[in-house]
């Protein structure tokens, strides 16, 4: 949705046009949970999108997400006949919601080395690889 505001925003209309579209985004449940908030005009009554983005991840987002992505980035292993561009969405999404990103590049790469199969591993040991995480992943 931030994403979406920060493109169309200006298409959208003004503040408070964006936040009622904003409303109109969410699903029915929550929809019902935040109605109270929405009819207040969100703090202040302001009709802030970004105020109601922010009441929305307090109420709607999961402070353990970065941690449970962790440890199944820890455990995650690419299958024995799993292709490798299948694998590296799912290890790309995990690495993200661990916030890996942000890591070393070095780092990365071991997750990523640690993951792959024996299969793909005996094919790396003759081949020079980069420590850039993207250029590694290019080579595999």
């Amino acid at each position: 949705m931030t994403n979406k505001l920060a493109t169309d925003g200006r298409a959208i209309g003004g503040d408070a046009d964006q936040f009622h579209y904003i409303y109109s985004c969410l699903e029915p449940k929550v929809r019902d949970t935040v109605v109270a908030y929405v009819e207040k005009g969100g703090k202040r009554g302001r009709k802030n999108p970004k105020d109601f983005l922010d009441h929305l991840r307090i109420g709607y987002s999961d402070p353990n997400r970065a941690g449970r992505a962790l440890d199944r980035l820890r455990s995650l292993k690419q299958g024995d006949k799993e292709p490798f561009h299948m694998f590296i969405n799912k290890f790309e999404r995990e690495l993200f919601d661990a916030g890996g990103f942000a890591w070393p590049e070095e780092v990365c790469i071991n997750y990523l080395d640690s993951a792959i199969n024996g299969t793909l591993k005996d094919k790396l040991i003759i081949i020079r690889l980069p420590w850039k995480y993207y250029k590694y992943v290019s080579k595999l």
